[in-house]
């Protein structure tokens, strides 16, 4: 819904700008940008762990390595073996690599 107002003077535009109407139209465009900006988020985290998950192994894999077979930031990858870590799912070694943990 989009209105059109007739103004002549800064004090009828200011006090269009700081009606109801005007306050929830922003806030919900707010709130949409929002969602699509975390839906997006999810998506290419969710990438990246299915991309970890294909590409790992018991033996430590480089993640310079992975970012380059994943195509994604290094935030997401970042993200995404947080994400791995905290499930208990992989596990960290030295020299920035990662390995999928054997289970029993």
């Amino acid at each position: 819904m989009q209105l059109a107002y007739l103004v002549q003077s800064v004090s009828e535009i200011i006090s269009i700008l700081s009606s109801p109407i005007i306050k929830s139209q922003d806030n919900l465009y707010q709130s949409a940008m929002l969602n699509d900006a975390s839906d997006y988020t999810k998506l290419k985290t969710e990438k990246a762990l299915n991309c970890i998950m294909e590409n790992i192994s018991h033996t430590p894999i480089d993640i310079d390595e992975l970012l380059n077979w994943c195509h994604v930031s290094a935030q997401e990858i970042s993200a995404a073996i947080l994400e791995l870590e905290l499930a208990g799912l992989i596990q960290r070694h030295y020299g920035n690599r990662i390995s999928q943990i054997l289970s029993v």
